[in-house]
């Protein structure tokens, strides 16, 4: 309810395209949670409960990809455009393979080798190309820009601690959840700070003015 709440005020406020794509990235998100942390089903319902999960949740990422691509805007030549888009399609679908692959592996035969804290980190990898994008675009920003990079950067990199611990088990539940929670809170409240206070713009002109 969080999180869609956000998501309308996101979209109320924004005044470009980048802010319609955080909108539908903190609804689909809600959904993925909703799909994952409702109620515990088993069987076959359980399954497609923890697939539309993990389809909310890749979507999710798609679009957070375009909402750092528009952003960037021009600044983005063909070349690395397409570099970018290559390695973050790859690197998505290796994810959602793996990830779909163990939930169905363990449901049908109890193997859950696919389900190891390796195999998850694919999943999250899928953030790292627009994070690295938008790292790129932080470092060319003119001064007066950089304070909603900043906070898009610092949101991003919380958001992606969040989302690692959710994917690769490395501590017990309670620990992960609460460190998961607290993350993913900082995450999702920078980044409609980002767009409340600061107005999320297209960074090509930041650039442009830099050039």
């Amino acid at each position: 309810l969080l999180l869609s709440v956000l998501g309308l005020l996101v979209l109320w406020r924004g005044r470009n395209k980048a802010a319609g794509y955080m909108a539908a990235w903190l609804v689909l998100t809600a959904l993925g949670f909703g799909f994952n942390y409702g109620p515990a089903a088993d069987g076959t319902f359980g399954l497609w409960m923890q697939s539309f999960a993990i389809g909310a949740y890749s979507l999710g990422r798609i679009i957070f990809y375009l909402m750092i691509e528009t952003l960037l805007g021009a600044s983005l030549t063909p070349r690395a455009r397409f570099i970018a888009r290559s390695g973050f399609a790859l690197i998505l679908a290796a994810g959602v393979t793996t990830i779909l692959g163990g939930h169905l592996f363990y449901a049908m035969s109890g193997w859950a080798g696919l389900m190891r804290p390796a195999f998850g980190m694919l999943f999250t990898a899928a953030y790292l190309v627009p994070a690295l994008m938008l790292l790129f675009g932080y470092s060319r920003a003119v001064q007066a820009q950089k304070p909603h990079l900043r906070w898009l950067l610092l949101s991003t990199a919380a958001l992606l601690v969040s989302i690692f611990l959710s994917n690769t088990s490395v501590m017990d539940m309670v620990t992960t959840l609460a460190v998961q929670s607290t993350f993913i809170g900082i995450g999702f409240c920078g980044f409609t700070y980002t767009v409340l206070r600061h107005r999320v713009m297209d960074v090509s002109v930041v650039l442009d003015r830099t050039l």
